[in-house]
């Protein structure tokens, strides 16, 4: 409540944070096989979309992605796990698109 924040300020305690950091492990099953000679070498790219600026709004041909994270490849794979340490900020109160 408000008056247990104001509390915890006036006492020189700092509030909660709304946000975490989480961890993302990913994989693929049953990609498909696009090279010629040899299996799929897969990767991720994982983006963030950004904020709008001014909190204007944007179309859908002005929205702007921003990558924050690239795994390494994965060579001659169709079912790839990747070991990368993929961590990201998680806003409980905000919507963030991936």
């Amino acid at each position: 409540t408000y008056i247990h924040k104001q509390m915890a300020v006036n006492a020189g305690l700092q509030e909660p944070k709304l946000s975490s950091t989480v961890e993302l492990h990913l994989s693929c099953l049953n990609l498909p096989n696009l090279d010629v000679l040899s299996k799929s070498d897969p990767f991720v790219v994982i983006y963030l979309k950004a904020k709008p600026e001014n909190n204007q709004i944007q179309s859908h041909n002005e929205e702007k992605w921003l990558e924050i994270q690239r795994t390494k490849t994965v060579w001659d794979s169709l079912n790839p796990e990747w070991s990368d340490q993929i961590l990201l900020d998680y806003h409980f109160e905000l919507v963030q698109e991936l």
